[in-house]
């Protein structure tokens, strides 16, 4: 209720919120599966001449992915670069996850390759791994691997979950010599579980 009030006075112009409170309003959207409401609320940040910044954008895009609007998502990252809002791995998570639920591959791949060239995934396991995900639905092994091999260039160290999809696609790309050298890359652990999720 008291979401649905901010929200009434910020779209009047009548809220003396800041971008705290926004962001606060936002995130509360995001965790309720309200992706309307978090993007109304960036438009009302604008009528109540309060700045959104990576943090109030970042959760609205989480909100979209959560609500597979990838579309929005898409948007919402554009209009962050339009307005020179600084883009993080974070940012680029959310953005990669709900082209994986939009099933469109293409963009995932490309924007994971947009994110490697402004230098901000070093050690991002978690888009690489909605990346990969995505090339997996889609059955496109070739560029699942030139994503993996990406990930082994840099050091970034899988998670048990994105060993699992690289050894998916290692095995329909017949790529061994791939997937021994991530092999390595993990814990015993996951050494473990991939092993036997890869036999």
């Amino acid at each position: 209720m008291a979401l649905l009030l901010f929200g009434r006075n910020a779209q009047d112009g009548k809220s003396h919120g800041n971008v705290v409170t926004f962001g606060t309003a936002i995130s509360a959207c995001e965790k309720g599966g309200q992706w309307q409401s978090a993007v109304q609320f960036l438009v009302d940040m604008a009528v109540c001449d309060v700045d959104s910044n990576t943090v109030t954008h970042s959760a609205a895009i989480s909100a979209c992915e959560k609500s597979a609007q990838w579309t929005w998502a898409l948007r919402l990252f554009a209009e962050m670069a339009r307005n020179r809002i600084e883009r993080n791995a974070v940012t680029f998570g959310g953005v990669v996850s709900a082209c994986t639920t939009g099933r469109v591959w293409e963009l995932a791949s490309t924007l994971v390759k947009e994110l490697l060239l402004e230098g901000g995934l070093e050690s991002n396991t978690i888009v690489f791994s909605a990346a990969l995900t995505s090339c997996l639905q889609a059955r496109k092994w070739a560029v699942a691997l030139s994503l993996a091999g990406e990930m082994t260039a840099r050091r970034v160290r899988p998670d048990p979950e994105t060993s699992s999809t690289v050894a998916c696609a290692c095995r329909h790309g017949d790529q061994g010599s791939l997937a021994a050298t991530l092999l390595d890359t993990v814990s015993r652990d996951s050494l473990l579980w991939l092993q036997t999720v890869a036999s």
